[in-house]
């Protein structure tokens, strides 16, 4: 996934888009490594390491610069709104594979450790000091177990020679090649035998059996490493999308309008600070084309990928401007179905969703009643509506409240009320 930013030393976030092409002084996120903004006609702009790359954590793409096929038929509060549902959604998916990848590692290793715990019995020695052979297989095959959950690359444990007067019954196991003991195993549940009733199968159908109570381990263990592996990744997913997410909703997506003496241009982009301190940068830039005038005409927050969206649904309108590919010359119709659409994301915007957050808890910590007023409706006028006399004039019928709220469509809490009311007011 291509680098979008960097921090400068104020651990402020800076877009690619607003640093020049070549090397910079910003900083990668993840290693502190110096970046150079890559900033060619061919791939998107974007951050590469000056020395040595790093691994970025980052898993998901925020801020669509990877993707290639935009449905540009879309409007930009459509994509905006279908965006953010794709950001939650995948969120959501992950949290819910990473609880059961977590329940099932669990579990595995609950049941791993009461297996351990019947190996160490079944391999004690005798109070003598001495093993037979049967224990001396027994911690063998424990200690092999023991590897098996040190290693990655192990060999399964040879469960199907553990023998003990504690296992009373046991299962039979199969495999399609017992030398390479990384296939699959398969236990047969269906079946079970005694220990006195093993040698004959083992000898002469050359059958192999394992105490019931190990058998699950042939389930858990060929998928023991995956899962915990699986279970590592996810939380590193998670991790770098709740970072990566708290760093995204600090953009701002501006929308600038710039008049000239003679033309009226507009320019997308986004910034990790305020729009007034990137429109002083804009108009160093901008005085190539003249005289001009610049105003903010739309900002919104935490919608930053729209950036990408809008240069790929818009393109036919891109001005060239130096190394710049965020400056357009729209129709009027054009510029006014991009206005609408931001300006309807603009209440969405987390800023002002902030602002009013924190308005409203300053008004509760004052003591100022949030939300609509209460208003005590008197009995009487709430009798009056014709809903409520509809209602009584059922009851009256002796109907049931059910059966009223089933046929005029009324909440039950409604239909409960007239009733409680009626007697009073007749």
């Amino acid at each position: 996934m291509w680098l979008a930013y960097g921090l400068n030393t104020k651990e402020e976030i800076i877009h690619v888009s607003e640093v020049k092409r070549g090397k910079s002084a910003l900083a990668c996120p993840y290693c502190g490594g110096l970046l150079t903004a890559k900033k060619g006609r061919v791939k998107v702009h974007h951050f590469a390491h000056t020395s040595k790359t790093c691994k970025t954590a980052g898993s998901y793409d925020f801020y669509d610069i990877t993707q290639e096929d935009f449905p540009v038929e879309m409007g930009l509060y459509a994509y905006a709104i279908r965006r953010k549902q794709e950001m939650e959604t995948q969120y959501i998916d992950w949290q819910q594979e990473l609880a059961a990848l977590t329940e099932s590692v669990a579990a595995a290793n609950a049941e791993i450790s009461e297996a351990k715990q019947f190996l160490s019995d079944a391999s004690k020695p005798y109070k003598n000091g001495k093993r037979p052979k049967n224990r001396e297989k027994n911690r063998v095959i424990l200690m092999q177990l023991e590897y098996f959950l040190q290693t990655t690359n192990a060999d399964l444990p040879h469960l199907y020679a553990v023998r003990h007067s504690t296992f009373k019954t046991y299962v039979r196991v199969t495999s399609e090649n017992w030398q390479n003991s990384k296939v699959s195993v398969s236990v047969e549940h269906k079946l079970r035998y005694r220990t006195n009733e093993l040698w004959q199968y083992e000898r002469y159908e050359h059958m192999r059996f394992v105490p019931e109570r190990l058998a699950n381990l042939y389930v858990i263990l060929p998928e023991y490493w995956q899962n915990k592996s699986r279970l590592s990744q996810r939380q590193d997913d998670l991790a770098s999308f709740e970072r990566e997410q708290e760093r995204f909703q600090q953009f701002t997506l501006y929308f600038l309008e710039i008049r000239t003496d003679r033309d009226m241009y507009h320019k997308i982009g986004i910034t990790g600070r305020t729009a007034d301190d990137r429109l002083k940068e804009v108009a160093q830039d901008a005085r190539k084309l003249g005289n001009v005038e610049i105003s903010i005409k739309h900002q919104v927050k935490g919608y930053a990928f729209l950036e990408t969206f809008f240069k790929h649904k818009y393109a036919d309108y891109r001005i060239d401007f130096d190394t710049h590919t965020e400056y357009f010359m729209l129709p009027a119709d054009v510029l006014k179905e991009i206005e609408t659409d931001l300006n309807r994301l603009e209440y969405l915007s987390l800023d002002r969703i902030d602002k009013i957050k924190v308005g409203m808890q300053q008004a509760k910590e004052a003591g100022k009643l949030i939300g609509r007023p209460a208003k005590e409706e008197k009995a009487a006028a709430f009798l009056r509506k014709p809903k409520s006399q509809e209602i009584a004039a059922l009851l009256d019928q002796g109907l049931g409240v059910r059966e009223i709220q089933r046929q005029t469509g009324y909440s039950i809490n409604t239909v409960r009320k007239v009733n409680a009311l009626r007697d009073s007011y007749k």
